[in-house]
């Protein structure tokens, strides 16, 4: 008896090995999988900036990359408590003052920087259409680092407008790296806020964002279906954490195991079948610790 709808999976037109380094850019749970990727010891770098929200925040980042240089002068602010930050990175970069400000965010920068010119893999996780840009001038936020909300103009991303901010550099990307391959995701987290109409359209409107730049570039852009995978096969609210919007870690365990049984070679899940017992062995040793 079948008590589950499995969500079908396409096979890629490539996989990820032990070897491959990769990028990983978005929501939270590109961090979740970003964190098991490292914990695994495959080379990667999780959210050089912090977390990212929107397609535009996230092609804004990568923009910053293709110009080998993080524009001080555009980005930095200082708030009204005298702390600098940046409004292309998340408050994990801010400081009492400009230079320790922009020494971590170049400190930051500098690592990714590195891994992103040999890149094999990105990985981009949307979490919403929704993007904040300050009224003062016209510049997208990645947060808005709790300062007042008279500073910003919230917006809603149309699918044009994502495939506008996307298309030119991906095509420079395609064309610099010929052997980079990108995997799109929609995070699962939901975004109440918008209530739960407007969080359903936020995600239908990422969704046929993906399925446009995977139908543009088949043999170089997957789409994995993390979204679907909680929505319509895991669908209860015990895969959910306390908040009832973050999906739980047993929930995010299961999506990594599809993600791997997906894309991984054989040689990169025997890597994953080996670090098991020490990850565990870890977990325990700092659970007695606590």
């Amino acid at each position: 008896m079948e008590l589950q709808t499995k969500v079908d999976i396409p096979t890629p037109p490539f996989s990820v090995s032990e070897c491959s380094r990769t990028m990983f850019l978005g929501s939270c749970f590109a961090e979740n999988m970003g964190s098991r990727m490292a914990e695994n010891q495959f080379p990667c770098v999780v959210n050089p900036t912090g977390v990212l929200y929107n397609p535009l925040s996230i092609f804004q980042v990568l923009g910053q990359f293709q110009a080998r240089k993080f524009d001080a002068e555009c980005f930095l602010f200082r708030d009204g408590e005298g702390r600098w930050g940046s409004w292309l990175h998340s408050t994990l970069f801010s400081a009492a003052t400009r230079e320790e400000c922009l020494g971590q965010i170049t400190a930051s920068f500098d690592t990714a920087l590195h891994l992103y010119e040999q890149m094999d893999v990105l990985v981009l996780t949307f979490g919403t259409n929704h993007y904040y840009r300050l009224k003062e001038r016209p510049l997208i936020v990645s947060n808005c680092h709790k300062q007042p909300a008279a500073l910003f103009e919230e917006h809603e991303a149309s699918v044009a407008d994502m495939l506008e901010c996307s298309h030119l550099l991906l095509s420079e990307l395609f064309r610099q790296n010929q052997h980079l391959r990108v995997i799109l995701t929609v995070s699962p987290y939901r975004y109440l806020k918008y209530g739960a109409h407007g969080n359903r359209l936020a995600k239908a409107a990422l969704m046929l964002y993906a399925h446009e730049l995977e139908k543009s570039y088949p043999d170089k852009i997957t789409y994995f279906p993390a979204y679907e995978i909680l929505e319509d096969e895991l669908r209860d609210y015990r895969f959910y954490a306390d908040d009832m919007v973050h999906p739980s870690s047993l929930a995010v365990q299961y999506i990594w195991e599809r993600f791997t049984q997906c894309y991984f070679t054989p040689s990169a899940l025997a890597q994953v079948a080996r670090m098991r017992p020490i990850l565990k062995a870890q977990a325990h040793r700092t659970h007695s610790k606590s």
